[in-house]
């Protein structure tokens, strides 16, 4: 968790707070010994500082550590292009049109939910704790694990939701792995404490549509809805038209003659907020790539067909200058371009 993504302060954050509660409800039997507390810490520092020091090939590594939590913090705020309401990862979840009968705001239609077999959780966790202060003299270790578990979840998706306003879907993994662990939970629990037949094969009902619902879901995502709007996961992808573009500029700088001797060599000019993959695509590219979002200078006619070849900019800005030809391409989910090319040397 740590070497993969600097928000592990949040989880860790989580863990924390739920530990304290639990704890101080006198559910110690789930805290482990100081020898295992101190064995496990020693485990934690080595791997990260492995990890984070190229298995101490580079020391400066960890100062990246720490730089990098600020560093995230500081796009909580300044990072707009990722800032959404804060029902977005419900809506992600449950769907729209289960934020819309709620009220929840969410930032665009989910018409095809990733996890609605976690609004079981909410059934099976009220069956639990009438099950635990009914049918239990004192707190089962299974309970306390649920305890535990229930308010780290809950926890995580309340930060990620409400204070945190950079949002993207990757990030529903930290949240939707201890949910479903909850969900789990909960249900062995339920199974244990309500020993009825008909309450058994309701169990056995809901455990059966929970599955169906899980692998559907997985089908649907990964296989038949893989990009596009409908797809809740499938955000800032890159299209295969930007193959094309790419191919399209490194064949208007294989022509002939294009940078003649005494001449300085023209140029391919990205004029997109959201430019990426551009540089990794055109690094074989024969020709200098000028990466800005100031069309000021486009107005000059003479600037551009001396200095450059190829002109990548918004969709709707309209070039109006002789000797330039204009293709509309769709680069990724949410860029849209249109590329010029010179007809001149």
């Amino acid at each position: 968790m740590v070497v993969n993504k600097e928000t592990y302060v949040i989880s860790f954050a989580a863990m924390g707070f739920a530990a304290i509660v639990t704890y101080a409800f006198q559910l110690k039997s789930l805290v482990p010994k100081k020898g295992a507390l101190l064995k496990a810490g020693a485990v934690f520092l080595l791997v990260v500082i492995c990890f984070y020091t190229g298995f101490f090939l580079n020391s400066d590594g960890m100062l990246e550590f720490f730089k990098s939590i600020p560093q995230w913090l500081e796009r909580n705020k300044g990072d707009v292009g990722h800032i959404k309401p804060w029902g977005y990862y419900i809506s992600i979840m449950f769907g729209s049109e289960f934020c819309d009968l709620l009220g929840i705001p969410y930032w665009r239609e989910v018409p095809l939910p990733l996890a609605p077999q976690l609004l079981l959780s909410v059934p099976l966790i009220f069956a639990a704790l009438v099950g635990r202060f009914i049918l239990e003299r004192k707190p089962s270790l299974l309970f306390k694990l649920i305890s535990f578990v229930g308010i780290y979840a809950f926890g995580v998706l309340f930060i990620y939701s409400v204070p945190v306003h950079y949002k993207t879907p990757w990030l529903i993994i930290n949240f939707t792995v201890p949910l479903n662990l909850l969900l789990g939970l909960s249900l062995a629990y339920v199974w244990q404490s309500y020993r009825h037949k008909l309450l058994r094969v309701i169990f056995i009902v809901l455990f059966a549509w929970m599955s169906f619902v899980m692998i559907k879901s997985s089908w649907v995502h990964n296989y038949k809805v893989v990009t596009g709007s409908k797809n809740p996961l499938a955000y800032v992808h890159t299209h295969p038209n930007i193959r094309t573009v790419a191919q399209q500029i490194e064949a208007a700088f294989k022509h002939k003659g294009q940078n003649r001797e005494g001449l300085a060599p023209k140029r391919v000019y990205i004029g997109l907020d959201s430019y990426w993959p551009f540089p990794y695509y055109l690094r074989n590219i024969d020709a200098p790539t000028d990466y800005y979002t100031n069309e000021s200078f486009l107005n000059d006619c003479s600037i551009l067909s001396q200095r450059y070849k190829v002109l990548v900019l918004d969709k709707d800005y309209e070039l109006d200058c002789v000797g330039w030809e204009g293709q509309y391409h769709r680069l990724a989910d949410h860029v849209e371009a249109k590329i010029w090319f010179s007809n001149g040397a």
